[in-house]
């Protein structure tokens, strides 16, 4: 090509996807997991239990990888980041199914329904060719009787949901009279944006059939009026919209388009809201039953939560979390509400410095709690029956006006009225243990011992190059709590590099 010979290649790499001759896909795998476990290593230096990465940093890390790859930073991103968060194998359906719909592919979450896709680009004019469509917004009393005088035909649309039924509705009104209406039924997936649209879709369609030459819309969306307004819009309702506007200007009539406040008094609007609740109501075959993009998302991600429920019911972990909230949708709420720390992860989770735990891994002789030298130190036990939290149990039992059990743990933490005094108790019963307390000094002081780490590989740098300085700077000393303030110095910024 251009007398440059072009070589031939075992692999080539398109918009991220490393393709290979025999389509193994080997190599782009690999490649997606030296780039997850890098990732990984740069998030496992600064994400700690009480020090380092914010937990909601981590969670957008975690959220905005999109990818994969990304299921390999587990370890780093901790299970009190990632509470809430759907697993990944089930979002990669979600992208598969929502993928297979919009194409048009039968699925089984979509059964017979029809999605409403987007129009090809191709269909549309040419963007110099355009017709541009401007409404005017009629703030006022004056300004909606000078627009209404202007033409000689009013239409007035409106589109409404009622109970999880939808309907639209248009009015034709001459000289303050209405002249004709007709009532449209939609599918109950489809929302007031297509409701109105489909309203204002139906004006026009009547316009061209109608014999007079002065013609003006009147709809309280401006949503619908503002896509309109945009040119650029691929909605089947809005090309169909656009086009009849087209015709209708090609049969030399003149058409406006106008936005009124919604329930300002005006007789035709009232009576177009009218007409769409109606609607809604009527027994008849649905004239517009396209579902939105939206409804096949809202769809899809039930069904990957009934999934993720099923799990977590049949797994045989995260049996502490079941006394908390019974189901998984319940629990993704509840964890919303609740802001991730180190000690938080510990309650909601059993894995930290309880003694049943320690045994566990043999890092403790006896799981037994303190207080009797026999029961197992878990956190139901220390929260509910252990005596050592008699007078604590008691006090916010009176405050809150709920025995605080296993049974009511989901009450307890769901409910706004309880859920602040009752973490308040599980938190300060934790920090009691003397193990924690220790835990949490130890993961403090691993990030000193990084900081002289590092202080100490910008040394040796330093003494290669011919340019030594003492190891520390005068004034901070060695104290922890003095050398603190220096975590993001610039030869620490310097080392992370």
């Amino acid at each position: 090509m251009g007398g440059t010979t072009i070589q031939m290649s075992d692999e080539i790499k398109i918009l991220g996807l490393i393709i290979d001759k025999k389509l193994t896909f080997n190599n782009h795998v690999k490649t997606a997991t030296n780039k997850a476990i890098q990732i990984y290593k740069q998030v496992a230096r600064a994400a700690r239990v009480s020090w380092g990465l914010h937990p909601d940093v981590i969670r957008v890390i975690y959220t905005g990888g999109g990818g994969a790859h990304y299921l390999v930073c587990g370890k780093c991103l901790g299970t009190g980041c990632r509470e809430g968060l759907l697993p990944l194998d089930l979002r990669v359906k979600e992208a598969a199914t929502l993928y297979m719909a919009r194409k048009g592919y039968p699925t089984a979450i979509m059964g017979d329904w029809e999605i409403e896709r987007m129009e090809p680009v191709t269909v549309m004019e040419h963007p110099a060719e355009r017709l541009i469509i401007k409404y005017e917004n009629l703030e006022n009393d004056e300004q909606t009787k000078i627009a209404i005088d202007k033409c000689n035909v009013q239409f007035y649309t409106d589109g409404s949901k009622i109970d999880g039924f939808v309907g639209a509705a248009y009015t034709k009104w001459i000289e303050g009279k209405e002249q004709k209406h007709k009532k449209l039924k939609l599918m109950s997936c489809c929302t007031v944006f297509q409701a109105e649209l489909f309203a204002i879709n139906s004006a026009t369609e009547e316009i061209l059939r109608c014999s007079e030459d002065s013609f003006g819309i009147f709809s309280d969306s401006r949503s619908s009026l503002d896509i309109l307004k945009n040119g650029n819009s691929t909605h089947p309702l809005v090309t169909k919209i656009t086009k009849n506007i087209n015709n209708i200007k090609l049969q030399k009539k003149q058409i406006t388009l106008h936005w009124i406040k919604a329930h300002n008094g005006l007789e035709g609007n009232e009576r177009a809201d009218q007409l769409a609740k109606e609607a809604a109501k009527k027994k008849a075959k649905p004239e517009y039953d396209k579902c939105p993009i939206a409804f096949v998302k809202r769809r899809i991600r039930e069904e990957s939560i009934d999934e993720w429920s099923e799990r977590y019911e049949a797994g045989t972990t995260a049996g502490l979390q079941n006394y908390f909230s019974l189901m998984q949708a319940a629990a993704k709420k509840i964890i919303d509400t609740i802001k991730p720390t180190g000690v938080m992860t510990q309650i909601l989770t059993g894995h930290g410095g309880f003694s049943e735990y320690l045994a566990r891994f043999r890092c403790k002789e006896s799981p037994a709690c303190p207080c009797d030298g026999g029961t197992p130190e878990t956190i139901p036990h220390i929260l509910t029956e252990c005596p050592i939290s008699g007078p604590e149990r008691f006090n916010i039992e009176q405050l809150i006006g709920v025995t605080i059990k296993t049974e009511n743990f989901q009450k307890l933490i769901s409910q706004k009225e309880t859920q602040e005094q009752f973490l308040e108790y599980c938190i300060k019963k934790t920090n009691d243990n003397p193990i924690i307390s220790w835990c949490l000094w130890i993961d403090l002081h691993e990030g000193l011992i990084l900081i002289y780490y590092l202080d100490f590989c910008y040394q040796c740098s330093l003494s290669k190059s011919g340019k030594s300085k003492s190891a520390l700077p005068r004034g901070r000393g060695s104290s922890c709590g003095r050398h603190f303030p220096g975590l993001w110095s610039d030869k620490t910024y310097w080392a992370l590099q």
